[in-house]
């Protein structure tokens, strides 16, 4: 059965608003945009949809649903790299598949209440997946990979084979890879990584790259609360 979104307001092709908007839609696909005034008077055949105001979904083209538990828990304004650097560090420290698959679909769910129809997903931990899989929302999900000791990084790789193995959902558009950021890749990640592309060239690539000052002092001068972090941690 086809589906017919009946609307007093439509926005079509990301240009124009129209009145009293009927769309069909089979299979998923917009077939035709016609107006209301023209549909039949037996409407048996649809499965019939009515809205006030119909627009196309909004795509969030970068984010980490499984870290959607973090809302309101990270500090703000004034704080320092470091100090959110380690908040975040924290929460993440002791939390197991079960609530990173619970925050996934928090943020899933989220999405969708405010008009999200794409989703754009970097994941780190593999409880969140099946989650995207089973969801009704569209979206490209990006395994992170982070190894910032060269002795890591053979199990990352390993990890990262077995996700790439893992089931699809029927509104899967893609699945690449995120090399972190260049201060948590490693040298001999980076080299796995260029074999591993140079294998799969078609698989799409996303970074990381330079969002805050402290990653600018770092790349600049090789100083900074980043260094900082991660010299407390050795």
């Amino acid at each position: 059965m086809k589906s017919l979104f009946t609307a007093n307001n439509a926005w079509v092709n990301g240009r124009e608003l129209r009145r009293n908007t009927a769309i069909v839609v089979e299979n998923g696909c917009i077939e035709d945009v016609i107006s209301r005034e023209t549909l039949p008077t037996d409407l048996s055949a649809f499965s019939v949809h009515k809205a006030d105001f119909l627009f196309p979904g909004f795509i969030n083209s970068h984010c980490h649903l499984e870290y959607s538990f973090m809302e309101g828990r990270l500090p703000r304004g004034d704080s320092d790299f470091d100090t959110w650097l380690n908040a975040i560090y924290m929460l993440k420290r002791d939390l197991g598949d079960a609530e990173y698959a619970q925050s996934t679909r928090d943020g899933i769910n989220r999405s969708l209440a405010g008009g999200t129809t794409t989703v754009i997903d970097t994941v780190h931990r593999a409880a969140a997946a099946p989650v995207l899989a089973d969801s009704p929302i569209r979206y490209v999900l990006f395994w992170e990979v982070i190894a910032v000791k060269d002795e890591w990084a053979a199990g990352e790789m390993g990890r990262l084979e077995e996700r790439f193995a893992m089931p699809r959902g029927a509104r899967c558009v893609n699945v690449g890879v995120s090399p972190h950021a260049p201060y948590t890749v490693g040298p001999e990640l980076r080299r796995l990584l260029r074999e591993f592309f140079g294998k799969h060239p078609d698989v799409p690539a996303a970074w990381h790259l330079s969002e805050t000052a402290a990653e600018f002092r770092l790349f600049a001068e090789g100083l900074g609360p980043i260094v900082d972090f991660y010299a407390k941690r050795e």
